[in-house]
């Protein structure tokens, strides 16, 4: 079996799981419990977010988009940020950013 590079860490190995056409070693699949929700998340689901896992801080993709827009306001009209795409947006700008 040829070794394959993770898509998240760059670590080379030939053991890891095909997820969504991106492959991940086994560290970058292996369980993590939250700090902020005790939830279960893997370091490979912060693929989907506009973030890197910290290990200091050790908290799921969620909790670590909600900590990204805490007081923070939307970039576009000064609404509190809802969700963190580039940059701290509203709903609304949120969804004309995504329809563009």
């Amino acid at each position: 079996m040829a070794e394959k590079q993770c898509d998240y860490c760059g670590d080379t190995s030939e053991k890891g799981l095909d997820k969504n056409g991106y492959w991940f070693c086994d560290e970058c699949t292996a369980p993590i419990e939250c700090r902020g929700c005790s939830c279960e998340f893997t370091i490979s689901e912060f693929e989907r977010i506009d973030d890197q896992y910290d290990e200091i801080r050790k908290l799921c993709p969620s909790c670590s988009e909600q900590a990204m827009i805490a007081g923070k306001t939307c970039e576009y009209c000064d609404q509190p940020a809802t969700v963190y795409y580039d940059n701290p947006l509203c709903d609304d700008c949120a969804e004309q950013y995504h329809s563009d």
